[in-house]
């Protein structure tokens, strides 16, 4: 029986939820973020409530929609109420957990939990990242140098996809045909994120990318047997010899990284250059005052959102925004409105490279914190200062198009041309 509190919260969640169901979209369906972003809709939902209760044919259940960003706060950060075992995608909950849960770092829980993030974070701490910056240098070198002043091109295939594969080559110690072919795989379990020969639709596609993935994956685990490789293949394997994980939690992980480690950069990638593109002031701007670059990249992370919704199942009863959330629920913080909560954000639709509202949860807030940030940010910064330096401009030459993903939203193909105004400072 519902006590006096909860029976109060019930109807307040009705009353809502019952007021939005007209205009509600599907929140689980990749048409709506077919054009990025929805921040219309997003933006309307966040006024009306902080947690909204949604249905989703496209994904079949219903879920709490969390929209503000102190809500947010309270499920990211809490992992004793709201947990992450079930699984963090659209399509996860207790009913359709992820396949990789229990070994996967973003679907697991508890003292496992740390004892897999142990095994790898030291690659992702600032100290180790630097000692990568050298092979990122030349990857742009080599991927961006021969466009400059050429005919119109596709920034995300000749440049945003192949840098986010080399850099995730250097980290695992792959070359880069078999980076390549991994890649792909990883991206056709999202869906269409990835080049178009390998994009499924549905989740049949996704799980025969990901059973090839893990093949690929096993079969790089006996070329790299000797456990003192000083990458990530290295590392887990040292983890596993040790006995503290599972193979199935090595290939669980490795196929973890590479996709948070492709996938959203590319799209914050081709983000940026649509943003330099519309606003191409902010170079001359960087090159006049480059100690706002680390600033553009936190704000440029922010303003691309390329995560749609973060998962959690609550593992007990709770009250989150007025609502009563109970055991066994399904919540997803929607990312695109809690990074423009006007809350948190002053003046959250303006791009502002000034801000002092402190980190954004663009990868995620508490002990999911994505463990990738620091390698994403550096991409970024080395990115935009390669920009920067040698004087170049983006120029549009069509228009861009997006990705039809309920996982991951952004800028699909983005043709453009760059242009160098004058000769760089290394040439002079």
């Amino acid at each position: 029986m519902l006590s006096q509190q909860d029976a109060h919260l019930s109807a307040r969640a009705s009353s809502c939820c019952t007021e939005c169901a007209a205009g509600a979209p599907d929140f689980g369906s990749a048409e709506l973020f077919s054009n990025g972003q929805p921040h219309a809709v997003l933006a309307r939902f966040r006024e009306a409530a902080a947690v909204h209760r949604l249905a989703s044919a496209a994904v079949g259940d219903e879920f709490w929609g969390v929209f503000r960003a102190e809500e947010a706060k309270v499920v990211l950060g809490d992992d004793d109420v709201f947990l992450s075992g079930q699984g963090v995608f659209p399509w996860n909950g207790p009913a359709n957990p992820d396949p990789l849960r229990g070994s996967i770092l973003i679907a697991t829980d508890g003292e496992h939990r740390g004892v897999v993030r142990s095994a790898m974070k030291e690659l992702f701490t600032k100290r180790r990242v630097e000692t990568r910056t050298t092979a990122l240098t030349e990857a742009l070198e080599r991927l961006v140098r021969p466009r400059i002043g050429t005919a119109s091109f596709d920034f995300n295939a000749e440049i945003a996809w192949p840098l986010a594969l080399a850099s995730m080559a250097d980290l695992l110690g792959l070359d880069e045909p078999q980076m390549a072919e991994i890649g792909d795989q990883v991206a056709g379990i999202l869906g269409d994120t990835g080049s178009e020969a390998f994009t499924g639709t549905d989740r049949e596609s996704a799980r025969q990318a990901l059973a090839k993935a893990a093949g690929l994956f096993s079969d790089l685990m006996v070329e790299h047997r000797n456990a003192g490789l000083n990458n990530l293949i290295g590392h887990l394997h040292r983890a596993e010899r040790a006995g503290g994980i599972s193979r199935k939690d090595v290939l669980s992980n490795l196929i973890g990284v590479v996709v948070g480690g492709t996938v959203a950069p590319r799209l914050a990638f081709t983000g940026l250059a649509v943003l330099l593109a519309r606003e191409p002031s902010w170079l001359s701007r960087l090159a006049a005052a480059p100690e706002l670059v680390s600033g553009f990249v936190d704000e440029a992370l922010r303003w691309t959102a390329p995560t749609t919704t973060i998962g959690r199942t609550a593992g007990r009863d709770a009250e989150l925004g007025g609502r009563l959330i109970r055991r066994g629920d399904t919540v997803r913080v929607v990312l695109g409105a809690v990074l423009r909560d006007p809350r948190c954000y002053r003046d959250p639709d303006v791009f502002d490279p000034l801000r002092r509202e402190g980190t954004s949860m663009a990868f995620g807030f508490g002990p999911h914190h994505c463990l990738g940030a620091v390698v994403a940010k550096s991409q970024l910064t080395a990115l935009l200062e390669f920009f920067v330096e040698n004087r170049l401009r983006v120029v549009l030459s069509g228009q861009p198009t997006t990705t039809t993903s309920n996982t991951f939203t952004g800028y699909r193909t983005v043709p453009v041309r760059l242009l160098q105004d004058g000769p760089s400072p290394a040439s002079r």
